[in-house]
């Protein structure tokens, strides 16, 4: 598959609002970006996730904990054709809201697998971890 700007940017708005209702603790909207595939690695032992609901579910333990206290920042994403799939790989910062303060947590890598499906295309692998 080629990338275009057009695919670029529908695959862009597909990731960020996976990552924008990921952080945000909304399940609803991060479990319709979900294929019923979906497999998570997490950046700790705990964090796997081998279907769909197993992501809702990993989201719902969370939302207390991160929903509006997580930001993602400097972010740098990159858009990769793999056959008929599409890989993006981003590297950024997490920042953290600790009282009325926004502090820098950790950077982070990250790869996401996209698929298309007859209701668009649907998130169905991602990884990541935190650099030595």
């Amino acid at each position: 598959m080629r990338l275009t700007k057009k695919l670029e940017t529908e695959i862009l708005k597909v990731y960020n609002t996976y990552w924008e209702s990921y952080s945000n603790g909304d399940i609803k909207t991060f479990a319709g970006m979900l294929d019923e595939t979906f497999e998570l690695i997490g950046t700790s032992e705990s964090e796997i996730c081998h279907t769909k609901e197993d992501g809702i579910k990993f989201l719902k333990a969370q939302v207390k904990e991160l929903g509006g206290k997580v930001e993602m920042r400097n972010r740098k994403i990159s858009v990769v054709p793999v056959n008929e799939l599409m890989l993006v790989n981003e590297r950024c910062n997490i920042y953290i809201l600790s009282g009325q303060d926004w502090r820098f947590y950790s950077k982070i890598r990250i790869s996401t697998f996209l698929r298309k499906t007859s209701s668009g295309w649907k998130v169905f692998h991602q990884h990541g971890s935190f650099p030595d």
